[in-house]
């Protein structure tokens, strides 16, 4: 559907999004104080990383790498990862998040779309397969 620059920026602010999940896990399981600071560094974290996508395909990669990571960390340690307080998640959404995280970091390091070419939005991209 985003082709060309679109599909980049679309990549990059998505990488944002799924960050910002885990600040409404904060407000949904009413964390510490400490686990709204925690999360809202990693926020910050993978926003730097998406900025950083926007010039390099291969940083936007390493931070969805980094969010499965991150991912993993909550589903694994919950409420306390290395002496540092984390927010609960929703049961199983660790694992599916971090499935997707690692398929798009694969999908960016091994697709060869054009993202020097001019952005182009296109809602009937299947009728046009070359």
């Amino acid at each position: 559907m985003f082709q060309g620059r679109w599909e980049q920026i679309f990549w990059a602010c998505f990488l944002v999004v799924i960050a910002a999940f885990y600040l409404s896990f904060a407000a949904y399981f009413a964390a510490s104080p400490h686990a709204w600071r925690t999360e809202l560094i990693g926020v910050a974290i993978f926003l730097v990383c998406a900025l950083c996508g926007l010039f390099s395909r291969s940083a936007l990669a390493v931070g969805y790498v980094m969010h499965g990571l991150w991912d993993l960390s909550h589903s694994l340690s919950g409420a306390s990862f290395a002496g540092v307080s984390i927010t609960d998640i929703p049961l199983g959404y660790g694992i599916f998040c971090s499935t997707y995280d690692f398929v798009v970091a694969g999908y960016l390091m091994l697709s060869d779309t054009a993202w020097r070419d001019a952005g182009k939005f296109d809602l009937y991209f299947w009728r046009h397969r070359t």
